[in-house]
């Protein structure tokens, strides 16, 4: 054991780690291993039922006080975890030992049945775990287990284990999860916190009726407290307020405040309360306080929930629900708001402070920093729509934060009251992170564009095990995987595994008639984002790079000019090759009188100005590229140089005034240059780095024109790179960002 140089009373530090369903300590209960030191990587593990737990392990020495006052005795504590013999649930324990060596413990608390755990000591070292009296009642289970760390950081990370387990918070904990965190200080926190009094509430009781005076201010611990406008008996409910949500706080800032709605419990509830009198009292002691509460409710709250996009514009009736069910969540430094795999239910707005964003890399065993968010960022909406999907990301406090979450229900029962259109929303969203991914289509496609897509989009949730589609079904839409994964197989043999950003179905949305070659079935909770064939063809028309790639994937040495011109790096390999040729100035060329067109159709030629500019770019064009003896002159016929020189002299040029020049140059390209090309070390070097698929003679026959006849089309089909034909998989190799 080390030596802790804080105290000589401990042999060594609290320890982190990680536990695998073959770890002694999950097998076999308590066992000797070896261990990561404290302030290591983060981990966790899975039980037999693949549950994740979301709280990493921690062992350690600690201080126990025996039933004899001031009497302490040095234990060494593990968390195990294991499956109970009778019912398989998984179950855990904070077992102690005489020494870090011990087999056989001295006791066990079970965290099953831990009501609320307390911090005690103003040096922080020292807390409570107060167990359900059901519990305490059995044999050799105390009411209460008295702890204490080495340092108050060994005691915060026992605190920030023990407390998810917790049945019901400690009033420090409900003030914390509650707005007066943003403004009230840690001692102003713990002096608040013993003036609230529990109060129970049965089913249907009125709490507080509309027009009373506010004699008292609500935390709401256990249950759901019911919203009810107009005047009882003609009441009409509008949402639940749940744990940890507040009402009656007009009475902390106006003294003679009166209630605007009613408030029933709609089941058995329980609430921390502080009557006027006290709070009064607490005035005096903190006397700031009550300006700073004004600011907080009526402005600072107000500004994090505008900066949500899809809460922009909310009406004043539906902005003061959404705030009444807001909860806030303190992190401190270091501290996991949640893990990478865990199931997600609340939507997080930073109201102060700065986050890591890390994902677990598998093959170096090493967190991977993939960005930091600080003040006013937010993360998590997904959950709120989608619930229980697996974060992809682990948030890490980097400095102490106060975050402002909405969890599902709530948010759901808002949706509803304030008529939102959140499957819009939604499909924004995922579309908007797309341009993140190595994803051929879009590529290039603009940002401004993006929320055309999402009107074309559905999004789509599939379960583990569920069939997508099955070889030689009829192909009708194209996927992108937004979260989970995928298995590809062909005739019943496993292929490939795909992944968040991967994409497939593309060949059966391009080629008419085209049987899915391959069946993709889930292999986990997946969100997918799917497109149809009309949707797909119709959007994609008009943006011919889009389709580039795909199509040199599916033709190979069939594809047409245009797949390679469309494609940035086919244009950059066929640009090299004809410059070996010393024939490069017919693609400048079309390179450049496509820019020209693309800038001049942006222009009002209603205005003198433009016109005159246009003018002038078509001069420069022609002049380069179009009179007789120019350097840079291209291989066009007489009578298309000499129409386009009329129309430049004449003061009437246009958008279009090149485009035939543009698909004549074309045409003389790929008559004379792009069979050569296709058996140049360039083209072997495009394939390469396109990954071409193998497909049958038949499917490439269906494909002519390339891109030029393909704006209608598109594809789908397995990557060539792994040897396989089926046509579900794609080349793609994304690195994908992280949605919280």
């Amino acid at each position: 054991p080390r030596r802790n140089p804080v105290s000589r009373e401990f042999q060594n530090k609290s320890l982190l780690y990680r536990l695998g369903e073959t770890h002694p300590v999950v097998r076999d209960r308590v066992g000797s291993f070896a261990l990561d030191e404290f302030g290591s990587r983060v981990r966790r593990f899975k039980s037999k039922h693949n549950r994740l737990m979301a709280y990493r392990g921690l062992e350690g020495w600690l201080e126990k006080r025996k039933r004899l006052v001031g009497f302490w005795q040095r234990r060494y504590f593990r968390v195990l975890a294991h499956n109970h013999p009778q019912t398989g649930k998984l179950m855990t324990q904070l077992a102690y030992f005489e020494t870090n060596t011990s087999l056989e413990p001295k006791g066990f608390i079970d965290l099953r049945y831990v009501q609320h755990v307390d911090l005690l000591d103003k040096k922080k070292r020292t807390f409570a775990v107060r167990m359900l009296k059901a519990a305490a009642a059995g044999p050799n289970v105390k009411a209460v287990y008295t702890l204490r760390g080495v340092t108050p950081e060994v005691a915060f990370h026992w605190l920030s284990f023990l407390r998810p387990f917790s049945h019901v918070l400690s009033p420090v904990d409900t003030i914390q999860r509650s707005a007066l965190v943003c403004t009230l200080k840690d001692a102003q926190i713990q002096s608040l916190a013993k003036l609230l009094k529990p109060k129970v509430f049965k089913k249907g009781k009125w709490i507080i009726k509309r027009g009373e005076k506010l004699e008292h201010f609500y935390l709401l611990e256990i249950g759901a407290v019911g919203i009810y406008t107009g005047s009882i008996p003609q009441e009409k409910f509008y949402w639940n307020l749940l744990p940890v949500s507040f009402f009656g706080e007009s009475m902390l800032t106006d003294a003679k405040a009166v209630a605007m709605n009613n408030f029933r419990a709609e089941e058995d509830c329980q609430c921390l309360k502080i009557s006027l009198k006290d709070w009064e009292a607490y005035m005096k002691e903190h006397p700031t306080v009550r300006a700073q509460l004004r600011v907080l409710f009526e402005s600072t709250i107000s500004r994090s929930i505008d900066s949500v996009s899809f809460l922009k514009g909310l009406k004043p009736a539906a902005f003061a629900l959404i705030k009444a069910g807001l909860h806030f969540e303190v992190l401190e430094e270091g501290q996991e708001l949640f893990f990478e795999g865990d199931p997600g239910d609340k939507f997080y707005i930073v109201q102060s402070g700065m986050l890591k964003i890390v994902r677990h890399n598998p093959r170096t065993e090493e967190e991977v920093l993939l960005s930091q968010v600080a003040k006013g960022a937010v993360f998590g909406e997904i959950s709120l729509m989608l619930p229980n999907i697996p974060r992809t990301a682990t948030i890490i406090a980097k400095t102490r934060s106060i975050l402002i979450s909405l969890d599902e229900r709530t948010f759901k029962a808002f949706v509803r009251v304030a008529g939102l259109d959140m499957n819009s929303v939604m499909r924004e969203r995922i579309v908007g992170t797309f341009h993140q991914y190595s994803i051929p289509f879009f590529d290039a496609i603009e940002l401004s564009s993006y929320r055309q897509l999402a009107l074309s989009c559905r999004v789509q949730c599939f379960e583990a095990g569920e069939v997508i589609f099955r070889e030689g079904e009829q192909g009708t839409r194209f996927y992108i995987i937004y979260l989970g994964e995928v298995s590809v197989s062909v005739g019943g043999k496993p292929l490939i595994r795909l992944g968040q950003g991967k994409y497939f179905g593309e060949v059966a949305i391009v080629i008419d008639d085209m049987a899915r070659t391959a069946t993709v079935r889930t292999t986990k909770r997946t969100v997918l984002l799917s497109m149809s064939k009309k949707d797909f063809r119709g959007f994609f028309a008009d943006r011919p790079e889009a389709l580039a790639d795909v199509e040199l994937k599916i033709a190979g040495r069939k594809c047409q000019i245009r797949s390679i011109i469309y494609h940035p790096k086919g244009i950059e390999l066929f640009t090299r090759y004809l410059k070996s040729q010393y024939a490069e100035e017919s693609i400048e060329f079309w390179h450049e009188a496509r820019a020209y067109r693309k800038w001049a159709k942006a222009l009002d030629l209603r205005d003198e100005s433009d016109r005159k500019r246009v003018s002038d770019k078509a001069g420069e064009l022609m002049e380069r590229f179009i009179r007789p003896g120019c350097d840079r002159q291209v291989n066009i016929s007489a009578s298309m140089a000499k129409r386009v020189m009329q129309e430049v002299a004449a003061g009437e040029a246009s958008a279009s005034t090149f485009v035939e020049s543009e698909d004549e140059v074309i045409s003389l390209i790929s008559k004379d240059k792009l069979g050569p090309f296709k058996f140049s070390p360039e083209f072997k070097q495009l394939m390469a780095i396109v990954g071409g698929y193998q497909i049958d003679v038949s499917v490439r026959k269906k494909l002519r024109g390339g891109s030029g006849e393909l704006k209608k089309e598109t594809v789908d089909s397995v990557n060539n790179q792994k040897g396989a034909a089926a046509a579900a998989a794609p080349a793609s190799d994304s690195k994908s960002p992280m949605n919280s």
